[in-house]
């Protein structure tokens, strides 16, 4: 016997019994929560943004201004065009010139995979590594 049937008096002991079995039958368990595969599925996407990217994402973050930098990130790099997500338009307008101002050679010479142009996009979220 439990304890809490010990603390019952004898003729409600068949009740306590039915009850507690109720109780045991009907609790629900608390899923258990499972970080591994979170982790195993971001750990994937981010290998595939890396391999996407190459070497051009590398270029990217080390020759951006550090100002332009905080508000973009390189997104993807297809056929030679570099893309490229802003926060807003007065950030794209800032990278475009800077990019028209001789960072897009920079970024072509830094670059192992050939860079034909850099796409940017407005209003992308952020993927930080």
């Amino acid at each position: 016997m439990d304890e809490r049937t010990q603390l019952i008096p004898n003729e409600d002991y068949a009740t306590a019994a039915v009850i507690d079995r109720l109780r045991r039958h009907r609790a629900r368990r608390a899923p258990g929560v499972r970080l591994d595969a979170a982790l195993a599925q971001q750990n994937e996407t981010l290998k595939k943004l890396r391999r996407r990217l190459g070497s051009a994402g590398s270029a990217w973050a080390g020759l951006c201004p550090e100002e332009l930098a905080e508000r973009t990130s390189p997104i993807g790099l297809r056929a030679g065009v570099l893309r490229v997500a802003v926060s807003d338009a007065s950030t794209r307008y800032r990278v475009d010139r800077w990019l028209r101002s001789g960072g897009l050679v920079s970024l072509q010479r830094a670059s192992a995979a050939p860079l034909r142009r850099v796409k940017l996009e407005i209003g992308l979220e952020r993927t930080d590594d």
